[in-house]
């Protein structure tokens, strides 16, 4: 559990900086990129619905559902990250100073 937990932990740190500093900056500067950081904060949504399924998963030591819900992660992850890449990223590397993206 602790490995899960700290994978959670990281996780959810990074989509604190994107939803409270990246999101906001981004809509500010470019008001056609609400479309895109309102896909991302769904997705953040069902990752975390799937971080609370993967700690149950992980309590009641069901091997399947914990595959299951890994699997589905690992999808979703995937292809959350090839939006941000490349949708939302370049689109915050050509309108954001460089400080806030750090």
């Amino acid at each position: 559990m602790d490995a899960a937990q700290t994978f959670i932990d990281h996780t959810e740190a990074h989509f604190g900086f994107e939803e409270q500093t990246l999101f906001p900056a981004l809509e500010k500067a470019v008001p056609m990129a609400a479309g895109p950081t309102s896909v991302m904060r769904s997705e953040h949504a069902q990752m975390r619905e799937l971080f609370t399924d993967l700690r149950e998963a992980l309590a009641e030591r069901d091997a399947a559902v914990l595959a299951d819900t890994v699997e589905t992660l690992l999808l979703l992850t995937q292809q959350h990250n090839a939006k941000e890449e490349n949708v939302l990223y370049p689109i915050a590397d050509q309108n954001l100073a460089s400080d806030l993206l750090q």
